[in-house]
């Protein structure tokens, strides 16, 4: 990333939003252990963003690592329903 993020979003390599504004948040995580983690930016609903950060200060973890972990679920649920769809499809 370079230091260049959209919209005014300034996101630290220690996975801190320092900025956020009304479009959204760009996060950026560290791997633990072995470098660092791939990471893109993401629009979120600002009003949201601001209530995460506020858990994620109040749970002493970055805001990127509480993202990640609350929408893990639901996006493996998500994509395991794709496998099986096209296991099936492939299949008949």
């Amino acid at each position: 990333m370079n230091g260049i993020v959209p919209r005014g979003i300034m996101a630290t390599r220690e996975s801190e939003v320092t900025e956020v504004n009304t479009v959204g948040a760009v996060l950026v995580a560290k791997k633990k252990g072995d470098g660092e983690r791939k990471t893109l930016p993401v629009r979120i609903d600002a009003h949201l963003v601001r209530r995460a950060q506020n858990v994620a200060k109040d749970q002493g973890v970055p805001l990127s690592e509480y993202l990640t972990e609350v929408i893990r679920g639901a996006v493996d649920r998500d994509w395991a329903k794709i496998i099986r769809r096209l296991a099936k499809e492939e299949g008949q």
